[in-house]
This record gives C-alpha cells, structure tokens and sequence, in this order.
C-alpha cells in the first residue's frame, strides 16, 4: 500500500514539475522594449510597418516578416 502511494505521489511530483517548466519552442522570449524602440518596431507579424523611424517615408507600405523587423527594412 504504501508503494502505491509513494508511487502515486512522485508521479504528481514528477507532472507538477514538467507542467510548471516553461516550454521551449525554438522562440526565445522578446527582448523588453525601451520608448525609442516603440516608433520603429512591428505592430504585428505579416502587417503592415508602423512608426516614423528616422528617415522613414514609406510607413504601411513595407509588410513585416518579424516581430523586431524595423519600419524601413524592404
């Protein structure tokens, strides 16, 4: 009887454990962003480009390809 439950509870160990680790998906967590990058990065993937970075003059034509893709970048 007590296997069963040393059993039991070192599997609830074992999957607290693997629940609570974070999960890698190849993607590393965002740098933190400061106010001078906020005008020069992607709103979203796959849209449009926002914010006037220095000497940008084509604001929403350029698509993003990536998150951190600045606003001038073809």
């Amino acid at each position: 009887m007590s296997l069963k439950v040393l059993s039991i509870v070192v599997l609830c160990i074992y999957v607290c454990g693997v629940i609570s680790m974070p999960h890698g998906n190849g993607h590393p967590p965002p740098p933190p962003r400061g106010p001078s990058e906020d005008l020069e990065r992607c709103d979203i993937v796959g849209g449009n480009c926002v914010g006037p970075e220095a000497g940008c003059t084509n604001i929403g034509i350029h698509i993003c390809m990536d998150r951190n893709q600045a606003c001038c970048m073809a």
